[in-house]
């Protein structure tokens, strides 16, 4: 079972406003350290994996690191991004005003966003409330 964090947009108007970020390890983060971060709009963490990656590059480039280290360097930012994305992004949603409005499980993020909406109803001004005899 994975496990989700619901987030609700301070501008919430409607079920549109909701995004599900899973808790965990983040394969695209991993597999892609420059690009991922820019997608998902995290400037910030982009901007300081540029800044890394290019003084890495500048310093094994300069002859002052061994590019072997080089490369290891850029694997752990790979890696910290892998293990750590997920919890950046929520990071930069509550920095942004959104606020985590539950917690859910599921298998796959169908199944936790099916648990959500039948458990919590969305009225139109972006308001939560829970339906009747249903629990999260």
């Amino acid at each position: 079972m994975r496990v989700y964090s619901v987030y609700q947009s301070p501008t919430a108007g409607g079920d549109d406003d909701l995004i599900f970020i899973k808790d965990g390890f983040c394969w695209p983060a991993l597999v892609l350290p420059l690009i991922w971060p820019l997608w998902r709009g995290l400037w910030l963490v982009a901007l300081v994996v540029v800044g890394i990656l290019v003084a890495v590059s500048t310093v094994v480039e300069a002859g002052l690191l061994a590019p072997l280290t080089g490369t290891v360097i850029e694997v752990a930012v790979a890696l910290i991004l892998g293990f750590e994305g997920n919890n950046l992004r929520r990071w930069v949603k509550s920095r942004r005003g959104w606020r985590e409005v539950a917690t859910v499980s599921g298998r796959r993020l169908d199944d936790a966003e099916r648990s959500f909406f039948s458990a919590i109803e969305v009225t139109s001004t972006g308001a939560l409330l829970p339906r009747t005899g249903e629990a999260l």
